[in-house]
């Protein structure tokens, strides 16, 4: 009695088990919600009047975001300029909105910037960009940006800016 009363409960504790294992598993893209992560970049202002004519000058745009949902996400970057030494004078940030298919992500951005060494200190942003990710931690990306100081639309600079991104 007391053997048969051990082989059922083993028996009911493995079938416990084994319907445990079975649960099903969300299965996640390379897109998800919960997101926050770091990025590195470069950009380069483009002049209308005489596209890529100017020499590269070296600066970096260090930044974090977070994705709450899959779709909407904040982002906040800080660029360093190559001005005398490397400077810090600004800080950006924003909402993005972003379409993941596969392993793209087109996205649209649009934020405030602070810059505390310019007659204008603050500005807006809007972009444009798309994100290519390798797997769920890495991926890089290219943008187009528009900055403008007021709502004329007559003295905005356009620049372009690519880097990498690690997801966490």
């Amino acid at each position: 009695m007391m053997k048969k009363l051990f082989l059922t409960l083993g028996l009911v504790a493995s079938l416990a088990s084994l319907s445990l294992a079975e649960e099903k598993v969300v299965e996640k893209g390379v897109y998800n919600g919960g997101e926050f992560g770091v990025s590195l970049g470069t950009a380069y202002n483009v002049k209308p009047s005489a596209p890529f004519q100017d020499p590269y000058s070296l600066n970096l745009v260090a930044g974090v975001h977070y994705f709450p949902v899959k779709y909407i996400g904040v982002e906040a970057n800080v660029p360093f300029y190559q001005t005398k030494g490397v400077s810090v004078d600004e800080v950006q940030a924003g909402l993005l909105f972003r379409a993941p298919i596969g392993h793209l992500a087109p996205y649209l951005g649009l934020g405030p910037v602070y810059n505390w060494h310019s007659d204008q200190s603050w500005a807006y942003l809007g972009k444009l960009g798309l994100e290519f990710r390798l797997n769920s931690k890495w991926s890089i990306f290219t943008e187009g940006q528009y900055r403008e100081n007021d709502l004329k639309f007559d003295n905005g600079e356009i620049s372009v800016k690519g880097g990498i991104k690690l997801n966490f």
